[in-house]
């Protein structure tokens, strides 16, 4: 499910770095084909901004999970 944002794509990047993910990809969805057909005003203004954005992340080397088999430590 996408929702409204009024939030700039470099925010986004920037919030998704400072917690320590790297951005593998990013997926601009586009409408549909024969959409034009019974919403042109609609596909036109989706043809330029896209209503959803997706991101695919991936936590970087610096913030990734501590593995307990290396390290000697366990939890519980």
């Amino acid at each position: 499910m996408c929702e409204e944002h009024e939030h700039r794509l470099q925010d986004w990047c920037a919030e998704f770095t400072a917690a320590g993910f790297a951005i593998e990809q990013i997926v601009e969805h586009q409408p549909p084909d024969g959409m034009e057909l019974h919403h042109p005003a609609a596909y036109a203004t989706l043809s330029r901004e896209p209503g959803c954005i997706a991101f695919r992340l991936a936590k970087t080397a610096s913030h990734a999970p501590v593995d307990a088999d290396r390290t000697g430590l366990r939890h519980g």
